[in-house]
Protein backbone atom coordinates (compact mmCIF):
# COMPACT_ATOMS: atom_id res chain seq x y z
CA UNK A 1 0.00 0.00 0.00
CA UNK A 2 1.50 3.43 -0.84
CA UNK A 3 -0.38 6.81 -1.02
CA UNK A 4 -3.68 5.06 0.24
CA UNK A 5 -4.04 2.76 -2.54
CA UNK A 6 -3.74 -1.01 -2.84
CA UNK A 7 -2.12 -3.28 -4.62
CA UNK A 8 -1.36 -6.93 -4.64
CA UNK A 9 0.85 -8.98 -6.65
CA UNK A 10 -0.23 -12.14 -7.83
CA UNK A 11 2.67 -15.47 -8.06
CA UNK A 12 4.03 -16.84 -11.27
CA UNK A 13 6.14 -16.59 -14.17
CA UNK A 14 4.20 -13.24 -15.31
CA UNK A 15 1.97 -11.90 -12.63
CA UNK A 16 -0.42 -8.85 -12.78
CA UNK A 17 -0.99 -6.68 -10.33
CA UNK A 18 -4.33 -5.83 -8.93
CA UNK A 19 -5.40 -2.39 -7.78
CA UNK A 20 -7.98 -1.61 -5.50
CA UNK A 21 -9.41 1.27 -3.63
CA UNK A 22 -8.41 0.59 -0.03
CA UNK A 23 -11.32 3.29 0.54
CA UNK A 24 -13.80 5.15 -1.24
CA UNK A 25 -11.25 8.57 -1.57
CA UNK A 26 -8.71 6.59 -3.60
CA UNK A 27 -7.11 7.49 -6.82
CA UNK A 28 -6.74 4.16 -8.90
CA UNK A 29 -5.14 6.68 -11.88
CA UNK A 30 -2.53 7.62 -9.39
CA UNK A 31 -1.92 4.19 -8.50
CA UNK A 32 -1.55 2.73 -11.56
CA UNK A 33 1.25 5.08 -12.17
CA UNK A 34 3.11 4.46 -8.61
CA UNK A 35 2.96 0.66 -9.67
CA UNK A 36 4.00 1.42 -12.92
CA UNK A 37 7.31 4.05 -11.93
CA UNK A 38 7.95 0.85 -9.54
CA UNK A 39 8.36 -1.64 -12.03
CA UNK A 40 10.39 0.75 -14.46
CA UNK A 41 12.80 1.02 -11.51
CA UNK A 42 13.05 -2.60 -10.99
CA UNK A 43 13.33 -3.57 -14.46
CA UNK A 44 16.24 -0.90 -14.78
CA UNK A 45 17.83 -2.28 -11.68
CA UNK A 46 17.97 -5.85 -12.87
CA UNK A 47 19.44 -4.89 -16.46
CA UNK A 48 22.22 -2.78 -14.76
CA UNK A 49 23.20 -5.76 -12.49
CA UNK A 50 23.20 -7.70 -15.78
CA UNK A 51 25.79 -5.45 -17.54
CA UNK A 52 29.46 -6.64 -17.35
CA UNK A 53 31.75 -5.32 -15.21
CA UNK A 54 34.48 -3.06 -17.20
CA UNK A 55 37.87 -5.15 -17.11
CA UNK A 56 40.46 -2.97 -15.15
CA UNK A 57 43.68 -2.91 -17.06
CA UNK A 58 46.46 -4.83 -16.24
CA UNK A 59 49.81 -4.71 -16.98
CA UNK A 60 53.04 -7.46 -18.02
CA UNK A 61 56.28 -7.12 -17.31
CA UNK A 62 59.16 -9.31 -18.27
CA UNK A 63 62.20 -10.34 -16.09
CA UNK A 64 65.01 -12.80 -16.08
CA UNK A 65 64.75 -15.86 -14.34
CA UNK A 66 67.34 -15.54 -12.08
CA UNK A 67 65.79 -12.15 -10.56
CA UNK A 68 62.44 -13.76 -9.67
CA UNK A 69 63.63 -15.36 -6.43
CA UNK A 70 65.10 -11.78 -5.14
CA UNK A 71 62.57 -9.73 -6.47
CA UNK A 72 60.27 -11.93 -4.87
CA UNK A 73 61.98 -12.04 -1.15
CA UNK A 74 62.77 -13.75 1.60
CA UNK A 75 59.43 -15.29 2.72
CA UNK A 76 57.50 -12.73 0.01
CA UNK A 77 58.51 -9.20 1.63
CA UNK A 78 59.86 -7.67 -1.22
CA UNK A 79 56.81 -8.37 -4.14
CA UNK A 80 54.59 -7.22 -0.86
CA UNK A 81 56.26 -4.31 0.06
CA UNK A 82 56.34 -3.46 -4.06
CA UNK A 83 52.55 -4.38 -4.01
CA UNK A 84 51.95 -1.92 -1.07
CA UNK A 85 54.38 1.00 -2.75
CA UNK A 86 52.42 0.32 -5.80
CA UNK A 87 48.96 0.94 -4.93
CA UNK A 88 47.76 -2.54 -6.74
CA UNK A 89 48.96 -6.40 -6.70
CA UNK A 90 52.03 -7.29 -7.91
CA UNK A 91 52.76 -11.16 -8.59
CA UNK A 92 55.17 -13.41 -10.81
CA UNK A 93 54.09 -15.80 -13.22
CA UNK A 94 54.94 -17.52 -16.22
CA UNK A 95 53.93 -16.21 -19.49
CA UNK A 96 51.96 -17.72 -21.74
CA UNK A 97 52.43 -20.06 -24.71
CA UNK A 98 54.94 -22.28 -22.51
CA UNK A 99 58.23 -19.86 -23.32
CA UNK A 100 59.44 -20.77 -19.73
CA UNK A 101 59.70 -16.98 -19.38
CA UNK A 102 59.11 -15.20 -16.37
CA UNK A 103 56.44 -11.95 -15.99
CA UNK A 104 55.33 -9.83 -12.81
CA UNK A 105 51.62 -8.82 -13.58
CA UNK A 106 50.54 -5.53 -12.54
CA UNK A 107 47.09 -4.77 -11.43
CA UNK A 108 44.22 -4.87 -12.17
CA UNK A 109 44.77 -0.66 -11.60
CA UNK A 110 42.49 0.50 -9.50
CA UNK A 111 41.10 3.40 -12.12
CA UNK A 112 39.41 2.78 -15.41
CA UNK A 113 40.62 4.11 -18.38
CA UNK A 114 42.99 6.75 -19.62
CA UNK A 115 43.77 6.95 -15.45
CA UNK A 116 44.30 3.26 -15.34
CA UNK A 117 46.82 3.32 -18.30
CA UNK A 118 48.75 5.79 -16.49
CA UNK A 119 48.47 4.38 -12.87
CA UNK A 120 49.68 1.19 -14.30
CA UNK A 121 52.60 3.46 -16.20
CA UNK A 122 54.11 5.03 -12.90
CA UNK A 123 53.94 1.14 -11.29
CA UNK A 124 55.93 -0.50 -13.89
CA UNK A 125 58.41 2.34 -13.91
CA UNK A 126 58.56 1.88 -10.32
CA UNK A 127 58.99 -2.22 -10.95
CA UNK A 128 61.93 -1.40 -13.47
CA UNK A 129 63.33 0.32 -10.81
CA UNK A 130 63.04 -2.54 -8.43
CA UNK A 131 64.70 -4.67 -10.51
CA UNK A 132 67.73 -2.47 -11.74
CA UNK A 133 68.48 -2.13 -7.83
CA UNK A 134 68.41 -5.84 -7.70
CA UNK A 135 70.72 -6.07 -10.21
CA UNK A 136 73.24 -3.57 -8.70
CA UNK A 137 73.14 -5.02 -5.32
CA UNK A 138 74.64 -8.32 -6.76
CA UNK A 139 76.68 -7.09 -9.33
CA UNK A 140 80.47 -7.47 -7.52
CA UNK A 141 82.25 -4.75 -7.15
CA UNK A 142 86.10 -4.42 -8.53
CA UNK A 143 88.46 -3.62 -5.85
CA UNK A 144 92.12 -3.05 -6.53
CA UNK A 145 95.12 -4.26 -4.22
CA UNK A 146 97.95 -2.96 -5.12
CA UNK A 147 101.30 -5.61 -5.05
CA UNK A 148 105.35 -4.77 -5.01
CA UNK A 149 106.26 -5.84 -8.56
CA UNK A 150 108.39 -8.45 -7.07
CA UNK A 151 105.54 -9.76 -5.40
CA UNK A 152 103.65 -10.11 -8.79
CA UNK A 153 104.91 -13.99 -9.65
CA UNK A 154 104.32 -15.35 -6.50
CA UNK A 155 100.67 -14.66 -6.62
CA UNK A 156 100.22 -15.69 -10.68
CA UNK A 157 102.43 -19.03 -9.19
CA UNK A 158 104.70 -21.64 -11.35
CA UNK A 159 103.67 -21.15 -15.10
CA UNK A 160 100.22 -19.66 -14.00
CA UNK A 161 99.16 -22.44 -11.70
Amino acid sequence: QKGGVAAAVGAGACSNVRIGPAGPWDDLDKAEELVRQRIEELVASRNKARLPKPMRPTREVPISDDMVPRLIGSQGATIQELSRKIGMPARIREKGGGSGEQVVVLGPSTKDGEEGVAELDEAEQTVLAKIEEIREQRRPTLQYVSIAPDLVGGMIGYKGA
